[in-house]
């Protein structure tokens, strides 16, 4: 029997189970079915357990997908992030988060993946390396897909984005930076009731993060920035492509700084992004994909 080998293996988006588009992942990537099969116990006499006394009481789609994204594939993926349909190349945020279809080869075999919705979406960057994106999904169930059409064409928009692609301002202030992460938490809560598949996945809070690795000597300004909080804005550019993420009502507490290590030393900037009382949403961003 011939081996199924994950370098063929492919991965589709839709919003509609309709038209797909064929999206680049990484190695790391983990998204599949999550079943329980609950086996009453009973006493009976043996210690033997009953085959006849198990049942399926849950099953639910889970996983991470990995990815460095190109400007084409951020432009499906932000929606399904934030909530917010493209405006004018503007990703607003919403309250209601979306869900999505995914299929799946791998090597053979095809799944369709229903009710996608994003719990957690991480972008993250460090010198030397691409704008890197960390989806934790949580969907409702798996199922063998027999429909050949999806296109394999896959968009590679000039490459992904990378570190030193980036500008990054500190409350107005343009700073050399280390490593970025910024962090959208949508907070699902999945509720089964009397079903063996969810039957609701919600968005019940958002909480946006980011952290900075800085050199603390051009940086020391940072250390115990406003309570009130600051604008953050990274953004990155390829070419005629730019991505901008904005960050309003950031605050970020004190944490220790280092203390007789060897080498330079660097400021660790971690602080929550928040609601202005100017009305500014925690984030905003921004996708130029026309090139």
């Amino acid at each position: 029997m011939a081996e199924q080998i994950g370098t063929f293996d492919r991965m589709w988006l839709s919003a509609d189970d309709a038209t797909y588009t064929a999206i680049e992942f990484l190695e790391g990537t983990t998204l599949g079915l999550n079943q329980t099969l609950t086996d009453t116990n009973g006493i009976r006499g043996t210690r033997q357990h009953s085959a006849g006394r198990v049942r399926e009481t849950q099953r639910q789609v889970s996983g991470t997908i990995q990815m460095a994204p190109v400007a084409s594939e951020l432009d499906l993926l932000l929606p399904w992030i934030l909530g917010g349909n493209e405006n004018a190349d503007a990703f607003p945020l919403a309250e209601a988060v979306p869900a999505r279809f995914v299929k799946t080869y791998r090597d053979g075999t095809k799944h369709l993946y229903n009710g996608l919705k994003v719990n957690r979406a991480v972008f993250s960057a460090a010198e030397g390396g691409p704008l890197g994106l960390a989806l934790d999904v949580v969907g409702i169930d798996e199922a063998v897909d027999t429909d050949p059409t999806e296109a394999d064409a896959i968009d590679d928009d000039a490459g992904p984005y990378v570190m030193s692609d980036c500008v990054l301002t500190v409350g107005g202030q343009a700073h050399q930076f280390r490593s970025i992460s910024i962090e959208i938490n949508n907070a699902l809560q999945v509720r089964f009731n009397n079903s063996v598949t969810p039957s609701s996945i919600s968005a019940t809070d958002l909480m946006v993060g980011v952290n900075l690795s800085l050199p603390y000597g051009d940086t020391a300004a940072l250390y115990g920035s406003a309570i009130s909080g600051v604008a953050v804005v990274a953004m990155f550019t390829n070419g005629n492509r730019s991505i901008a993420f904005n960050l309003a009502g950031v605050s970020a507490p004190k944490q220790p700084l280092p203390l007789g290590q060897r080498g330079p030393r660097d400021l660790t900037w971690a602080g929550t992004a928040r609601r202005t009382t100017g009305g500014a949403p925690p984030i905003a961003v921004t996708n130029d994909s026309t090139g």
